[in-house]
Order: structure tokens, then sequence, then C-alpha cells
């Protein structure tokens, strides 16, 4: 499957992780990435790195660095060191986690210590790219290259030129990096069913292909706009009229089973939570975690003398992931408006919801088991669960039935319709 998107965003994260549960390949292009090379995972692919796709290796660990008889590799655990005789020729960047010590870039110097080339190392372990820098230390020519080594493509930075080699040597120059991404373009499409994420990517890609073109949107308004250029909008919320002519996959609900300590999630734009200290005296076997992008007011800050409450302040988005991956209930229950879209998307991952009818963010929420009138009712029903887990999966089921969240198997079908083909150039 070939994805193109204009830069890495939440959409492309929540493409990756479906295929990577259905173990399905895919590729992934970034029209908007023509640095940072050494910053893509296996699987991604530039304009500038297309061709040099190879879908083996590892990424390359320091100390396996090629060097010259008797040089030495040292590190300070931030970064690597590479020196002869005690003078510096070299610093190594490490690619994250910088735990596993692998090479993203090395900083080359000369004999008075200025860099006067950057080496950039792909996730599959070979050196992908050189700049070479000027007197003031800014790249002024960048050469690329394949995993065995031999110049792909030269781009003259100062000149906004670019020459692509072919497999006998012959250049074909491109006057800047727009038409050398055009072209690439027309070779992926001639090869490929493409999955496109975001409508002003239509612009670049010829329209007398469009048969070959999915699209995936965030919401119907989105679908239209671009239903007459594709073969197939896929949108990413639920189907709220039985009249829309789109397909709809919305989440991806899997079994998630009530563990030993169970975790409830609460993401606020205010300091009113209706309950919550109600919650916290029932239910001391629950962690409840609270979060906000704003600092938090005295209301919940009070609360903070029980043990079972976490607060979390500024709280930043993959944070917010972090703790909904780990997370057992979300509790729909704070005045003002919702944040981060994080009740959607914590019931498209199959956590169950608990709501309260006057304060749901979402009208069809109200349709739920877990929608109440109620704190005490929520208490009550709450209650029930953690004493019959096997209830919890139902609920679940349920939920996704009623908000219509898409199984694994419903994306297995659709991406088993699309073959896969070449991707080279």
């Amino acid at each position: 499957m070939f994805v193109i998107a204009k830069k890495t965003d939440d959409r492309v994260l929540k493409i990756k992780e479906i295929f990577q549960k259905l173990e399905k390949p895919l590729t992934v292009f970034y029209i908007d990435c023509f640095d940072n090379f050494d910053s893509l995972e296996q699987g991604e692919s530039t304009a500038l790195t297309y061709f040099l796709m190879k879908d083996e290796g590892q990424p390359l660990f320091f100390n396996n660095l090629p060097l010259p008889p008797y040089w030495e590799i040292t590190t300070d655990g931030l970064e690597g060191y590479v020196y002869d005789q005690g003078k510096k020729k070299a610093r190594i960047q490490f690619r994250q986690p910088h735990s596993e010590r692998t090479i993203a870039r090395v900083y080359w110097y000369d004999e008075v210590g200025k860099c006067i080339w950057i080496d950039y190392y792909s996730a599959y372990g070979w050196r992908i790219c050189r700049d070479f820098l000027d007197e003031e230390e800014k790249t002024v020519l960048r050469t690329f290259y394949n995993s065995d080594g031999r110049d792909v493509l030269v781009e003259w930075l100062q000149q906004d030129k670019i020459a692509y080699f072919d497999s006998q040597k012959n250049p074909t120059i491109y006057p800047n990096r727009h038409s050398f991404l055009l072209k690439v373009l027309e070779n992926i499409v001639d090869r490929e069913d493409i999955l496109i994420l975001g409508e002003e990517i239509l612009s670049l890609l010829p329209s007398s292909k469009k048969d070959n073109y999915y699209c995936l949107v965030d919401n119907v308004t989105e679908a239209d706009k671009v239903a007459d250029q594709v073969n197939q909008v896929l949108v990413l919320s639920p189907r709220s009229s039985e009249d829309s002519p789109y397909k709809h996959l919305y989440g991806c609900a899997l079994d998630r089973p009530v563990p030993v300590k169970p975790q409830a999630m609460i993401i606020t734009n205010s300091e009113w939570v209706e309950g919550l200290e109600k919650l916290l005296l029932h239910f001391p076997e629950i962690d409840f975690h609270v979060g906000a992008l704003t600092e938090m007011g005295s209301r919940l800050t009070n609360l903070s003398v029980y043990s079972n409450l976490y607060l979390y302040p500024g709280m930043s988005y993959d944070f917010f992931q972090e703790l909904l991956d780990k997370s057992t209930f979300y509790l729909d229950i704070q005045h003002d408006v919702e944040i981060l879209a994080s009740s959607l998307r914590a019931v498209e991952r199959g956590i169950l919801l608990y709501t309260l009818d006057n304060l749901t963010h979402h009208e069809e929420y109200k349709k739920l088991e877990t929608c109440y009138d109620t704190v005490d009712t929520l208490v009550k029903n709450l209650r029930q669960i953690l004493n019959c887990p096997q209830l919890y999966g139902r609920l679940v089921a349920r939920q996704s039935e009623q908000l219509e969240i898409a199984r694994l198997e419903d994306y297995r079908t659709l991406f088993d319709r699309w073959e896969k083909k070449c991707d080279c150039l």
C-alpha cells in the first residue's frame, strides 16, 4: 500500500498503526520533506529518497561506522565522537531513541575543526546522503547514494537544480525541486494505487490516473471537495447520515481486558469536572488521570490529596496518546468544550466511555448504555463492571456497534482489494 501525505500527522500515525496490526506492508511518501532524511523511519520516503528505497537492513550501530585503521570511536551516551591520534575528526548524532546508539548523521571536520560535510544514514543502516558545506558551513551541494554506494542524485542548493542518474549513469536535469517532485509522483502513480492524505496533494497528481486514487478525509465536507477527483473517498468519522455516499471507516476497536489496576482518563478545558471527587472516593482501585493543555484551577488541584488522582497540566499531545493507550475507561464528564477530540480518540481505540446526558460532548453518545442522568447512576454501573469484568468486553462491543467503530477486519477487507505493485523508478 502506498500513502502520500504532506508531512507526518495524526492521520499518518493512524494508518501506520492499522497496517501494523494487519501485518501488511506500507510505504508513506512525504511531499514536504527535503531535509532531515535521517529522521525517516523504515517504510517512509520522500522525493529525494524514493529511488533509494530498500526494504531490508537495520539502523547502523555507531561502533560499526566504517573508519580508517586506528581511528577511535567514543561516546558520552548522547552523541558519538571519532578521533585520530587525539584530534576530533567527526561527531555522530544518534537516532531516536538515543539509548540504542544508532547513527542518524555524522559531522566530519577538517584539520582546523571546521565541519566540511555531513553524512546522513537511513533507518536501514546505509549512508543515503552527503552534504558538502561552504566556508560558512552552509550546504551548497548534496549527493544521494543507493545501497551500493553509487551516486544516484545530485542537488545544487544555490542553483536549485537536481540531476538524476540512471543505472547507466546518464543524467536528467530538473530545474528545481518542484519539477523533480512532480516527476517522482508521476512515476509513483503509474505503478501504485494511492491513498492520499490531504486535498492539496491532488493538485500535484495527474488527473488522468484518478481511478488509482483513494482519499482519506476527516469528514463529509472534506469528502465532497475531492469526490470527483478520486476513485473512492474514505471518511474517518462515524456515518452521521444514512445518505452519505462515502465509505466510513472510523477507529479500530480491539479487545482490551480490564487490568488489575484499571486506568480512567479525563481531558478537560475547565476545572469543573462533574462528580470527580465522588468517583475518587468510591473507586480507590482505579487510577484517575486528568489532563489539560493549560494550568489547572484550584477545584482540581485541591483534589490532589487523593492518592488515586494524577494531574497533568500543560499536557502534550504525545503524552495524551501515551496515556490513552493505557486507559481502561474514558470519562466525558467535564464542563466546557472538548479538547484534543479526546473522547473520539478514546472510543475509536475501543476504550469504554462513560458520560452524562447533560454534559456529553457528542450527540451520538446519548444512545450509549454508558450515558447516565446522574453521577450516582454512573457510579453504580461502573461498580458492576469492576465486580464482573466480563461485562466490559460486551459493553465495548455494543459501543463500537452503536458508534460504527470499524473492526480490524473491515480494514483488511478494504485494503485487500488494492494490489501492491512495483514501487521503483
